[in-house]
């Protein structure tokens, strides 16, 4: 189990930062197994320059899968958001990259991301 509570972590897409930027934020390495991991957070995007918000799995040579997106402004609000990460042989970590858009102001922030073994 991997829980981190207490903070929250955001990449600030204001001026100087420019469009295409990003910033990732990486779990430490967890075994695949069989059962897979429910993975839970919330999320803030808001603001004109705020671009995509992946969810990425990275395998043990390095090679990252995208398996949820959310793009654009959602707002003032906190959203959950909860995905079931299936099982993968191997070694494997979750990497949060967040991407700065065209603009200038807003920011993409990351709060309460729980990995539990199992099911959601």
């Amino acid at each position: 189990m991997f829980i981190v509570t207490g903070f929250y972590a955001y990449i600030d897409t204001s001026i100087p930062r420019q469009n295409g930027e990003s910033a990732d934020l990486v779990t430490p390495v967890m075994y695949g197994g069989t059962s897979g991991y429910c993975l839970a957070f919330w999320y803030h995007m808001f603001g004109p320059n705020v671009d995509t918000l992946n969810v990425k799995l990275r395998d043990e040579t390095g090679n990252d899968t995208v398996v949820w997106s959310a793009l654009g402004q959602h707002g003032s609000e906190w959203i959950f958001q909860e995905l079931l990460i299936l099982g993968t042989a191997g070694l494997t970590q979750i990497v949060f990259e967040a991407i700065v858009g065209v603009s200038y102001g807003g920011n993409i922030a990351l709060d309460d991301i729980r990995i539990l073994m199992g099911q959601c």
